[in-house]
């Protein structure tokens, strides 16, 4: 339904399609190559692809990947998951999938460790620079 209470036909929702690129970004320090991100926008739905390699600062503040194409909502108030790849040497098993932050256009991790904490820049760290593969998709108002 649309926000006046109409109804959004398929083929209304397939005319609102995009693709494209963008770049990201290091939100809380570090450096990032990158090498290849993409999206692709149908109706309100985005996914995006990313694969980089990422040199954050070594400290304590959250590990955040910006830059995303568009802000996210969502219709529940919670995050969007993703799916993430990572180097054979470098143990991400501490890690969730990436998440989405609402209302943000930045990507993050929590720990696997029963808190749910956020994952600190230190924890990303790896000579050399962490290669990073990941895919998102969230919501867009």
């Amino acid at each position: 339904a649309t926000s006046d209470g109409g109804v959004t036909t398929p083929s209304e929702v397939f005319d609102d399609y995009e693709e494209g690129t963008w770049t990201p970004t290091m939100v809380s320090g570090g450096s990032l190559v990158n090498h290849a991100a993409s999206y692709t926008k149908i109706g309100r739905q985005v996914t995006a692809y990313m694969f980089c390699t990422v040199s954050p600062t070594n400290d304590s503040n959250t590990f955040r990947i910006g830059g995303l194409p568009y802000i996210c909502t969502s219709l529940t108030n919670y995050y969007a998951p993703g799916s993430l790849g990572y180097t054979s040497d470098f143990n991400g098993s501490f890690l969730y999938n990436p998440l989405v932050h609402y209302s943000q256009s930045y990507l993050y991790f929590h720990k696997n460790n029963g808190s749910a904490t956020a994952a600190y820049n230190s924890e990303m760290q790896k000579s050399g620079g962490l290669p990073i593969i990941l895919q998102v998709i969230y919501d867009v108002p």
